[in-house]
């Protein structure tokens, strides 16, 4: 591994340490007195490692390009199924923090200040109360305005408040009151539930938010989990539908496959395998955008076994894309589609018996092209990260609850964002690779 791989590594390790800190802390203490200091810390050491990272970046050309042999799974499957987790995982720090600048009380700070304690008090008397339903879930909430008596040292006194409950508000239920004794002047905070107190008093997240949080996490990093195992086998091989075709790799680069049935082409180049086959027989493998078709050209050069799956039945809405697997010598595989070449036609090929896997499907590793970091498209990534973490960090110095929203929105959007805009400059980087019998137009340069 190179230096300028191991150096990225380290700074995206910062990166994800800056952003866990910050889940913990906002964990630990929630409604702590604006600015969160501790927060803004955090952030900053996920700001050094991203400034490190887009540093090393422009600082080094373009890395050469290789191949070498991964796991089972195909890669790019992974890689997106990850790719789209980070993304959707953004919103957790994005969440919390703007959690924390609502929950954060100055009259519930100025309590916990003057000697603080949480009591369970009766209700004495129901001022109003109003209810709403939940549409989706059915859910009915209360509002309640209540009256309680709090035993402050110089004497009890009658306080109001506002409660929410998902029973109606009756004289003689509790509440729990957030009071100080000895300062009858700052009166006191009602709740229905003990915890949401403690986390104004400083005190750790409630159950509730934990498992909202953990249950986020939890789907999307099982759906990436599943996304992300895509092996070599293909569903049609179960019904025995499976064609294969002996073939020989001759080039790599990009070109247009068909978008529909009818022939008409896609707009953006994918990269492919240039494949010919017997009499004359001129197919092209597609890869995922994120493959590099010369690598793996220059490395599975020779002869192959082509897999794949037959066309969707006519009539039929799907994409013209015949699911392909490619077995190359050393039980090394590609996936992807495959479409022939214009002037060519995909042949026959001859039937492969249903089976759970292709021959030798379990000992197949799938070719992997090593990282290519290239300043001209992924330094849009490393900026946009930038912008996200400026946008956290000023959310901790306490900017209102509007400037909160607005700042969130900046952090959530903005890796979106930067992800749409480097497809378009890797769409243009591919249309420097289409093909000899590609036309270069307009659509070339489209998203």
């Amino acid at each position: 591994m190179s230096h300028m791989f191991r150096t990225m590594r380290v700074c995206l390790a910062l990166v994800a340490l800056g952003i866990a800190a910050v889940v913990v802390r906002a964990f630990a203490a929630p409604a702590e007195v604006t600015p969160r200091w501790d927060l803004l810390v955090c952030i900053l050491v996920a700001l050094v490692g991203a400034t490190g990272g887009f540093i090393t970046l422009l600082r080094s050309r373009p890395s050469e390009a290789g191949v070498v042999s991964g796991g089972r799974y195909w890669w790019p499957a992974q890689r997106s199924a990850w790719m789209g987790f980070g993304l959707f995982l953004i919103i957790v720090p994005v969440f919390l923090v703007v959690y924390a600048t609502f929950s954060y009380s100055a009259d519930a700070w100025r309590i916990t200040e003057a000697g603080h304690t949480i009591t369970e008090v009766k209700v004495h008397g129901v001022l109003s109360s109003e209810h709403s339903r939940n549409q989706r879930t059915g859910n009915t909430t209360y509002s309640s305005e209540v009256e309680v008596s709090i035993p402050f040292a110089s004497g009890s006194r009658d306080v109001s408040g506002k409660v929410f409950s998902d029973e109606p508000m009756r004289a003689g239920d509790e509440v729990w009151a957030l009071y100080a004794p000895s300062s009858g002047s700052l009166g006191a905070i009602l709740d229905t539930d003990r915890g949401a107190l403690e986390e104004k008093t400083g005190g750790p997240a409630s159950l509730p938010l934990i498992l909202l949080v953990a249950g986020w996490t939890t789907w999307w990093t099982l759906l990436a989990w599943v996304c992300g195992t895509v092996g070599s086998s293909l569903p049609a091989l179960k019904a025995g539908r499976v064609r294969s075709l002996g073939v020989s790799v001759v080039g790599g680069g990009a070109a247009r496959g068909r978008k529909s049935q009818d022939g008409q082409e896609s707009g953006r180049p994918n990269p492919c395998l240039l494949l010919n086959g017997p009499g004359g027989v001129r197919l092209r493998l597609f890869m995922d955008r994120a493959v590099d078709p010369v690598s793996v050209a220059e490395n599975a050069s020779g002869e192959a076994q082509l897999y794949w799956a037959p066309q969707p039945r006519s009539g039929s809405q799907a994409p013209a894309r015949r699911q392909a697997v490619l077995v190359l010598q050393g039980n090394r595989y590609v996936r992807g589609w495959v479409d022939a070449a214009p002037g060519s036609v995909i042949p026959d090929g001859a039937p492969v018996s249903a089976s759970k896997e292709l021959p030798g499907g379990r000992e197949l590793r799938a070719i992997r092209t090593l990282p290519v970091w290239d300043p001209a498209v992924h330094g849009v990534g490393f900026v946009a990260l930038h912008v996200a973490l400026l946008a956290l960090m000023l959310m901790t110095l306490g900017v209102g609850n509007t400037g909160a929203v607005l700042l969130a929105s900046v952090a959530v959007l903005a890796l979106p964002v930067a992800w749409m805009v480097t497809a378009s400059r890797r769409t243009r980087q591919l249309a420097e690779l289409l093909v000899q019998d590609e036309p270069v137009g307009p659509s070339a340069g489209a998203n």
